[in-house]
C-alpha cells in the first residue's frame, strides 16, 4: 500500500534526508544502466550492513550481483559465477556462452553499466558490452554454411574517467573445430567479494582454501564461537577428508560429523562466517539470509554476522522478506556505530521502473523496533 507515493505501513516513516559517509574504502552507493531488470536506477545510503527489501521481481538478488559485478570488474570471470548463481551451472562449448538476462529486456547482448561511488577513494565503474566478432581464419561452419559467429563479452574498468582495465571472456576454435573458453587479460583486484545463496553448499577447492585461510590467520576460533549459537553441542569444526568424500564438520562430544548431518542452517551460517573472514575489507552479498534459521536464534545469529562483519571490516549486503529478519537485523545492530545500519526499499511500478526509498542508520533501527513494514 502506498500514500503520497510513499512506502505505507502501520505507520509511514519517512526515508533518511541526509546520507552519512560510511566508513574508509565501502561502496556508499551504486548507479545502475541497463542491467538486468533495472533500466536505470540509482541507489544512495549503503552502510557496513545494509539490507534489501521487497516483493519478488522488484530486483534484491539483482542487487546483489551488480554489486558483485562491480568488485569483479577487473576480470570477467564474475559472469560465470553470477550466471551459476541464477542456474546456468555450465557454458558448453558445444552452444557457446549463455549471457541471458544480463542486459536489460532479457537479451543476451547488449551493453550495461555499473557505478559505485567508494568514499575517499572515489568513483569506480564497470562497463559491459557483449559484442559477436569474426576472424577470417576458421574452418568452422555454422548450421547455415556460413562462418561461426565467435561471441565475447567485454568488461571495462573505471577508476574515475580512467580506463584501468579492459578484459574479455571470448571463445576461439582450435583445428578440431572444438570451441575453447578463455578470459582475456583478466587480473584479480585489491577488493574481495562473494555472493551466497543459501540452497549453495560449502565444498570444494576455494571453500577448503578459504577455511585453510581463515584457520592459518587464527579466525577459526570466532567461526566456532557463533555456530554455537545455533548448536552450544559444538567444540570445533574442521575439514575432514574421507573415502567417500571430503566435508567439513563440527565436532560434537569428540566425535567429528559432516555439516550436513546437523541441518541446513548450520551450514548456512558456517559459509557465512567464512565468507566475512575471507573477504577482509571487501563485500559479502547473502541472498535470503535467515534461510535455515529458526525465528528465535535470529538475533543471536544475525548478531554474530554483525559482528564479525564489523571486526573483519567486511560489508554485508543481505535480502530478505522476512519482517522478523528484518527485527532482528535492527536488534543486532543496536549498539554498534550509529551509521551501521541501511534498509532499502525497492519498489516495481506498472511502467517497470523502480522506486527506491533508503532508511539509514538511526532510522533505519528505530523504525524496525517501532514496527514498520520496510519489506
Amino acid at each position: 500500500m502506498k500514500t503520497n507515493g510513499k512506502l505505507a505501513s502501520r505507520r509511514s516513516p519517512k526515508p533518511t534526508s541526509s546520507i552519512s559517509r560510511s566508513p574508509k574504502g565501502m561502496l556508499e552507493s551504486i548507479e545502475i544502466k541497463h542491467f538486468r531488470g533495472f533500466r536505470h536506477l540509482l541507489v544512495p545510503g549503503l552502510a557496513p550492513v545494509t539490507v534489501f527489501t521487497g516483493k519478488n521481481g522488484a530486483g534484491k538478488t539483482t542487487m546483489l550481483e551488480a554489486i558483485l559485478a562491480l568488485y569483479g570488474r577487473m576480470n570477467p570471470a564474475w559472469v560465470f559465477n553470477l550466471q551459476a548463481h541464477r542456474g546456468f551451472d555450465k557454458l558448453k562449448a558445444s552452444v557457446g556462452p549463455n549471457y541471458l538476462g544480463l542486459f536489460h529486456g532479457f537479451e543476451d547482448k547488449g551493453s550495461a553499466e555499473i557505478k559505485g561511488e567508494f568514499g575517499p577513494e572515489g568513483l569506480a565503474t564497470v562497463k559491459l558490452e557483449r559484442s559477436t566478432i569474426r576472424k577470417p581464419n576458421i574452418n568452422v561452419r555454422s548450421s547455415t554454411g556460413t562462418e561461426a559467429a565467435l561471441p565475447e563479452l567485454v568488461c571495462r574498468a573505471f577508476r574515475g574517467k580512467k580506463l584501468v582495465q579492459e578484459s574479455a571472456v571470448s571463445w576461439s576454435y582450435d583445428s578440431q573445430g572444438a570451441a575453447r573458453l578463455a578470459v582475456r587479460d583478466g587480473r584479480g583486484t585489491d577488493r574481495n567479494a562473494l555472493l551466497l545463496h543459501p540452497t549453495d553448499r560449502a565444498a570444494g577447492t576455494e571453500d577448503v582454501q578459504r577455511f585453510g585461510d581463515a584457520k592459518a590467520a587464527g579466525r577459526k576460533d570466532r567461526i566456532v564461537e557463533a555456530m554455537k549459537l545455533m548448536d552450544s553441542r559444538i567444540t570445533d569444526v574442521d575439514f575432514l577428508p574421507t573415502t567417500s568424500g571430503d566435508y567439513f564438520s563440527a565436532t560434537i562430544e569428540n566425535l567429528p560429523r559432516p555439516l550436513g548431518l546437523l541441518g541446513g542452517g548450520i551450514n548456512n551460517l558456517f559459509r557465512y562466517l567464512l565468507a566475512i573472514v575471507t573477504v577482509q575489507g571487501g563485500a559479502v552479498g547473502i541472498d535470503e539470509v535467515e534461510n535455515g534459521i529458526h525465528h528465535s536464534l535470529l538475533r543471536e545469529v544475525f548478531k554474530a554476522l554483525v559482528d564479525c562483519a564489523l571486526i573483519e571490516k567486511t560489508q554485508l549486503f543481505l535480502t530478505t522478506h522476512s519482517a522478523e529478519a528484518l527485527e532482528a537485523i535492527g536488534q543486532a545492530c543496536q549498539g554498534t556505530p550509529k551509521n551501521t545500519l541501511s534498509v532499502v526499499h525497492l519498489e516495481r511500478e506498472k511502467d517497470d521502473s523502480l522506486r527506491v526509498n533508503t532508511f539509514c542508520g538511526a532510522d533505519a533501527v528505530s523504525s524496525l523496533r517501532l514496527g514498520y513494514e520496510l519489506r
